[in-house]
């Protein structure tokens, strides 16, 4: 539920970044792969097009889990 079903993962994740980074364009996209990479996400470049619906829960995690790190916390509370 903490994923908007409207957007895709890839918009999700570099919404995140671009606020708090202000990346844009290619160096956006990049870093977006990137961080779903950093969580495992398979084929990472094909997923930034794939909306929450089409994924199993456990890669909506993954998803969920690339925003929070993407903003590089010192520590990660998961309950």
């Amino acid at each position: 539920t903490a994923l908007n079903p409207a957007f895709s993962i890839g918009n999700q994740v570099g919404e995140a970044i671009a606020l708090h980074q202000g990346l844009r364009g290619a160096a956006l996209r990049n870093r977006v792969i990137d961080e779903l990479r950093r969580v495992r996400v398979p084929d990472a470049e094909t997923h930034l097009n794939t909306y929450p619906h089409a994924l199993s829960g456990g890669m909506r995690q993954r998803a969920v889990i690339a925003v929070a790190l993407s903003r590089r916390p010192e520590a990660l509370t998961a309950h």
